[in-house]
């Protein structure tokens, strides 16, 4: 009577251990990648209701301005809250820095760490350069509040080059391009 396995049996059960493995991974890949496009939507929400939050508390001074998909605390940290609201000038100063809403505790940098994206606040009253900036949905068409877009990190689909990006439009809905 033999014991153990003989090679063929051990190489075919690799071989099946192997086919499994990479039909798995594309799947997981694309699970990560729709869990980035949950979570950057999450935060793009989060940035339009700064913003929004921002604009009363400032009593209607605007921020502008973008940052990458990582705004780091050191990146941030050297801003200074300036509390606009204080001298009861309504748009006393009517574009600040998107520095603002970190450093006055209307964002925290770690809702947007390690997300492959840029964000984008749009402006209202001056040209709209950036793509996620496009007035998007029916008519009459949205205006864009904040967008965001994919770096390459993002996954295919999700890449600026793609032509792929989100936005938030001022009735707070979050737009996607692609669905």
């Amino acid at each position: 009577m033999k014991k153990g396995f003989t090679l063929m049996e051990i190489l075919f059960v690799l071989l099946v251990i192997a086919l499994i493995i990479s039909f798995a991974v594309p799947a997981i890949r694309s699970v990560r990648y729709d869990v980035y496009n949950a979570k950057a939507k999450a935060a793009l929400r989060k940035l339009a209701e700064a913003r929004r939050s921002y604009y009363q508390y400032t009593k209607g001074s605007d921020v502008a301005g973008g940052f990458s998909s990582s705004p780091e605390e050191s990146v941030y940290g050297h801003v200074t809250c300036d509390n606009i609201a204080a001298s009861g000038i309504p748009g006393a100063r009517s574009v600040s820095d998107v520095g603002q809403l970190f450093a006055c505790g209307f964002l925290d940098w770690k809702d947007f760490a390690g997300l492959p994206y840029s964000f984008v606040l749009c402006g209202t009253s001056r040209p709209i350069g950036s793509q996620p900036c496009i007035a998007l949905g029916s008519n009459p068409p949205n205006v864009v509040y904040v967008g965001a877009m994919g770096d390459d990190n993002a996954g295919s689909k999700y890449k600026a080059t793609t032509g792929y990006f989100m936005s938030v439009g001022q009735d707070m809905q979050v737009l996607d391009n692609q669905e």
